[in-house]
């Protein structure tokens, strides 16, 4: 048998090496799949899917309009579908809002209720700069009136860009929208991955922090969060960037905020172990300098949470509301986490259920909800992810205030 000269067995090396090197980059690859949230996948599949449609309207287009032979004559003749008048569409919705005041008002303590005239909050039309996504909602009442602030997103063809949205409402339900997003980021890296918001009022002035995804391709391992404040909410100044997650396994980071008088709190779910998700409570004096307190694993909850949406208990405790992500749907939508100090969380016990079937989410994945706890109830507002990829803003309500 021949014996391989050094040179030939270098070249084999190193052949086999670069093979090793290719299979290892590309379970790299997929681990960054493997790790997303189903919420997530659904996102990026329905963005190949609206790109692939977007290509077939524009090459259909250029095929009919260099080939007249191939249109449809008849088809100028069809009567084309008259928008809703716009003072049928407000009478509607005035009554959506009274009927569902009345359901409110007549249910029993513990009771769901879907509010009919959902979405409250949707996409604006083709090339306003919130055509694609409106999601992440965060609520603040003030007086009588509430305010949200909202992550809203553009996408037509290729161009892609996020930026933080408000709408003031008197009842919850009926939202005017601002023309024009509030808070654009600088960076463009933030504007077309711009993930999550969490905001409250503070020390006299508005505090946002807002999440961005990371881009492993383009130099950008980590997810980030940033800072920005405002006086009255509409003018933001950007504080700079005040975390980054622990691990680049890490897909997005989601955070829920709370300031108790004292110390700025924190709640989002991260990697401390490459193969041990959990929820991590940071502490802040100034809001951008955090401090970990404690890490509650996920293996022990024997859930995976997305955003949370943290409020105070009344008795030096927190509760934390979150989404289901739709894999065991015999549990119901919403469900609550408690913790006594916000350092160790468990579940809740038995919790009044809101079904899949209720909330009419067969086309598309709750999210991302906001609890605002009030004498009446529980006011829950959640995006809902469609398959196309897009986002709308949906409300439902628990009466009495049993969680």
């Amino acid at each position: 048998m021949p014996v391989a000269s050094p040179a030939h067995r270098n070249a084999l090396s190193n052949f086999e090496l670069a093979i090793a090197q290719e299979r290892t980059r590309r379970v790299q690859l997929w681990q960054y799949w493997r790790v997303l949230e189903r919420r997530r996948q659904a996102e990026i599949i329905g963005v190949i899917i609206a790109l692939l449609i977007a290509a077939g309207i524009f090459f259909h287009h250029r095929l009919t309009t260099n080939s007249p032979a191939l249109a449809d004559n008849n088809a100028q003749n069809e009567p084309r579908p008259v928008p809703e008048d716009p003072a049928a569409q407000e009478k509607k919705q005035n009554e959506l809002a009274r009927l569902f005041l009345k359901d409110r008002k007549e249910a029993s303590a513990g009771n769901w209720l879907v509010y009919d005239g959902n979405p409250v909050l949707q996409p604006g039309e083709l090339n306003d700069w919130d055509d694609f996504k409106v999601g992440a909602p965060i609520v603040i009442k003030q007086g009588s009136l509430f305010h949200m602030w909202y992550r809203a997103c553009h996408f037509v063809m290729t161009e892609y860009t996020c930026g933080v949205g408000h709408a003031s409402s008197k009842d919850g339900l009926r939202w005017e929208k601002s023309s024009t997003p509030v808070f654009i980021p600088d960076n463009s890296h933030e504007r077309e991955r711009l993930d999550s918001l969490a905001v409250i009022y503070a020390l006299n002035q508005y505090w946002m922090w807002y999440s961005v995804r990371p881009d492993q391709f383009n130099g950008f391992a980590y997810p980030t969060v940033h800072l920005a404040t405002s006086r009255d909410g509409l003018s933001w100044s950007y504080a700079g960037a005040v975390l980054r997650a622990l691990s680049e396994y890490t897909p997005s980071i989601e955070p829920a905020a709370y300031y108790d008088g004292k110390l700025f709190h924190l709640w989002y779910a991260d990697y401390p172990s490459d193969d041990s998700p959990a929820i991590l409570h940071l502490t802040s004096a100034d809001g951008k300098q955090w401090q970990t307190s404690a890490t509650s694993a996920l293996e022990k909850l024997g859930t995976t949470p997305g955003r949370l949406s943290v409020v105070s208990d009344g008795h030096g405790g927190y509760r934390a509301y979150y989404a289901y992500d739709g894999h065991d749907r015999s549990i119901g939508v919403f469900d609550v986490l408690v913790s006594s100090d916000g350092d160790r969380w468990q579940r809740a016990e038995a919790q009044p259920k809101l079904s899949f079937q209720d909330l009419q989410a067969s086309g598309g994945i709750p999210s991302a909800p906001f609890a605002l706890t009030t004498s009446e109830g529980v006011w829950v507002w959640y995006a809902l992810t469609t398959r196309t990829g897009a986002e709308e803003i949906g409300i439902a309500f628990l009466k009495g205030t049993t969680l």
